[in-house]
């Protein structure tokens, strides 16, 4: 999982661009906007009634090389690309870091088996099995010490 702490390649007001993940990536831009970085969400899908006013967001017709003319002037120093099918996030990840040439460029992918198309991107990579399977393992205390005993007299 990438870090997410600041550090001094990473500016407190780095602009970050969401791209896609419809409700899921509307919640990644809405919880970057506590390290306050301005954020831009490029979707497909309306935005919720409760949208911050500080997230900007751009409705497109499609998730493709002309949603990436909705990120703003500024070169967003991470991009987050979150298409519904992984042959339409490596085109997004291709284009985002040839176009916008983000410091930072993460990638959520269906399948791991794909990830190396991603990595000669540069992109770290968060598949759905992995990310899930961290967070539970997360949630749970800290394994027991073993209780196994060996028996030696048998």
């Amino acid at each position: 999982m990438p870090d997410t702490t600041t550090t001094a390649d990473t500016p407190t007001h780095a602009p970050t661009a969401v791209i896609g993940g419809g409700h899921t990536g509307h919640e990644v831009a809405t919880r970057l906007l506590a390290y306050d970085s301005p954020v831009t969400h490029i979707t497909t899908s309306p935005p919720p009634a409760d949208t911050p006013d500080s997230l900007t967001v751009h409705v497109v017709p499609a998730l493709d090389g002309t949603a990436l003319r909705a990120v703003p002037g500024d070169r967003p120093h991470t991009v987050v690309v979150m298409c519904v099918d992984d042959a339409n996030s490596l085109l997004v990840a291709q284009l985002a870091r040839s176009r916008l040439d983000p410091t930072h460029l993460i990638v959520h992918i269906n399948t791991p088996s794909r990830a190396p198309a991603f990595e000669r991107l540069d992109a770290d990579i968060i598949t759905t099995p992995h990310a899930l399977a961290a967070a539970t393992v997360d949630s749970h205390p800290a394994p027991r010490a073993s209780t196994h005993h060996s028996n030696e007299n048998a």
